[in-house]
């Protein structure tokens, strides 16, 4: 059956109407299929009559050519397929009919009006003497045509009629049950975000009993709508929250920060991700920790000079209390493992119902390392500048105390000049690192350079101490042109080209060289030099490019220890690096490497062969 209320008194009607179409049109063709049938032998009493009062005049005289003309006559047009007529010495004359209409008819009506409708005969009499039959051979196609016709029109009539009926039942029925689709529709909505939207429903036309329930449905829509506005308001502000915590989720474990929070009970709620990473301790190991085994885990990490001392001494230090919300006490603990991570740890009591009080701790290892750094530096530069500093001051209050001859003072104002050299040197170096440091190569004046022009420009400047030869340069016919700028770069070979005398006391060569390397599908450009000097352990290698380092200690080598820290820092902005090979008292080779330039027309070209 069908799922709907009005399809199923719809197919119930057209059932029954359907029965009863039927039915009476079953009984309508019986009863004129039978009326035709009764008809037509009627028909053939009256005809057989008339034709064999002719034929007996013609048969009494022997005149069988008119008994062939009346036979043929008889038959013409009417509803028998043939006549005959048999005379009783056995002879047989025989007329079919040639006017039969050629309309067709299905085969069981066929077989039907041929089985309802037998031969018509009569027996031709004259003066007591029997001259033979009269026999009329109904036409059954053509009778069949008939009533298949009769058929046709009382079948397209009772299916008209079927549908006619059909058509009004529908329209009524979609008038008077139709809104309960819409109050199937309507109810279907209760309960869900549409409702919310939902207006009154209205349906006209509609029955008693059909509107009573739409009054019932108009009453629970409203309280649905009412529902749903309050569920809609609570989802919106569940969503909100949710959004808040997932805010706040994300901020936690993108953090650098690390914060670990304890319930009512004073035991570990949750811990961020960065306070795994940030001490090492697992988070399921945290977990549930009370207050005094977190304290003793976490002093278990520290060194004994920075030890963690747990929340209640910083509340106490700050005299925190529920209420409070301004300020915090921050105290600083170091960890063992990894050596020299600095973390600030501070506290916060919480008012809320399943939080008692906040940890927040922050790595504070690279500010400590920062001013660890500037305190070194500062206490280097000092340090750097006092010797000179001492000097320039000793030989001037000596100048200052007594009179010397010619000779003495001279030497000893040579001395205080070439102190003060020295602190104007270290002071130069000093503010390029400061200028390095802090435009980190945005002063450059870039420009393709040739290296051997760059080269010889700065072996040219040099002036090697008395009795020391200039550079051996080995050229080369290659074109070695870099991007750079071209102050920089002459400092960086200045600053090799002295060390490689300074560090080379006892003489030696000093060359030059210019290597190729390829990286990738490009040329790497190098400056090597090379001496013959004193030479560096590798321990003296690994801290060589640190400020202030200097490989000798003995003080008979003049510097700063800032060359080759100012030489590293310009190779590094410039995308280079360095190479430095070295052994005791075999010498010392830097190479320093730059990419080639590429030209402008080759950059232009190449992708357009590719």
């Amino acid at each position: 059956m069908p799922s709907s209320l009005t399809n199923r008194v719809f197919a119930l009607y057209a059932i029954t109407l359907l029965f009863f179409v039927g039915g009476g049109l079953g009984v309508f063709l019986k009863t004129q299929f039978q009326g035709e049938v009764d008809e037509k032998e009627q028909a053939s009493v009256m005809l057989i009559e008339v034709v064999a009062q002719s034929v007996q005049d013609s048969v009494v005289i022997g005149d069988f050519d008119s008994v062939q003309r009346i036979l043929n006559k008889g038959v013409l047009g009417s509803q028998f397929a043939s006549a005959s007529f048999i005379a009783a010495g056995g002879g047989r004359l025989h007329a079919e009919n040639r006017t039969r209409a050629d309309r067709s008819a299905p085969a069981w009506l066929i077989r039907w009006a041929r089985n309802s409708l037998g031969d018509v005969n009569r027996t031709v009499s004259v003066g007591g003497r029997d001259y033979g039959v009269l026999r009329l051979e109904f036409d059954a196609p053509a009778v069949a045509a008939e009533l298949w016709t009769l058929s046709l029109l009382a079948m397209g009539g009772g299916i008209a009629s079927l549908i006619v009926g059909l058509a009004l039942i529908r329209f009524a029925l979609a008038r008077w049950l139709g809104g309960l689709v819409r109050l199937r529709e309507t109810v279907e909505t209760l309960g869900t975000d549409a409702a919310a939207n939902t207006s009154e429903l209205v349906i006209a036309h509609a029955p008693i009993e059909i509107q009573r329930l739409v009054d019932m449905v108009n009453h629970a829509a409203t309280l649905v709508r009412e529902r749903e506005f309050s569920r809609q308001a609570l989802s919106q502000r569940t969503a909100q929250l949710q959004d808040h915590m997932e805010q706040l989720a994300v901020i936690f474990e993108l953090s650098p920060d690390a914060f670990v929070t304890f319930d009512k009970g004073l035991r570990v709620k949750s811990v961020s991700p960065s306070f795994t990473h940030m001490t090492g301790l697992a988070e399921a190991a945290v977990i549930g920790l009370s207050d005094v085994d977190f304290n003793t885990a976490m002093a278990d990490l520290c060194i004994a000079s920075a030890r963690y001392r747990g929340p209640q001494e910083l509340s106490a230090r700050l005299n925190l209390k529920s209420t409070e919300t301004m300020g915090l006490e921050w105290s600083t603990i170091e960890l063992k493992v990894p050596k020299g991570r600095v973390i600030e740890v501070a506290v916060r009591i919480s008012d809320a119902d399943f939080i008692s009080q906040v940890l927040y701790l922050r790595d504070v290892t690279r500010e400590a390392e920062i001013d660890r750094m500037k305190s070194q530096f500062l206490e280097m530069a000092a340090h750097e500048l006092r010797t000179p500093m001492t000097s320039v001051l000793g030989y001037a209050e000596v100048l200052l105390a007594q009179e010397f001859d010619r000779e003495t003072q001279h030497e000893l104002l040579e001395t205080i000049h070439r102190q003060s050299q020295i602190m104007t040197s270290i002071i130069n170096e000093l503010l390029d690192l400061v200028r390095i440091d802090s435009r980190r190569g945005q002063d450059f004046t870039v420009e393709t350079v040739d290296l051997l022009e760059l080269v010889d420009g700065a072996t040219s400047a040099f002036k090697p101490a008395m009795g020391r030869e200039s550079p051996v340069i080995h050229r080369t016919d290659h074109g070695l042109r870099v991007s750079c700028d071209r102050r920089k770069l002459g400092q960086v070979m200045t600053n090799l080209i002295s060390n490689a005398y300074k560090y080379s006391p006892a003489g030696g060569e000093v060359s030059i060289s210019f290597p190729v390397e390829w990286n990738g599908d490009r040329r790497l450009l190098g400056v090597e030099l090379r001496d013959h000097g004193i030479g560096m352990t590798a321990e003296q290698q690994a801290h060589c490019f640190e400020r202030f380092y200097r490989a000798d200690v003995s003080g008979k080598i003049p510097g700063t220890g800032l060359g080759l820290c100012i030489v590293k820092e310009i190779m590094d902005l410039h995308g280079g690096h360095i190479d430095l090979e070295s052994a005791i008292g075999q010498g010392t080779t830097v190479t320093v490497w730059l990419p080639e330039a590429v030209a402008i027309t080759e950059s232009i070209h190449q992708p357009l062969e590719a």
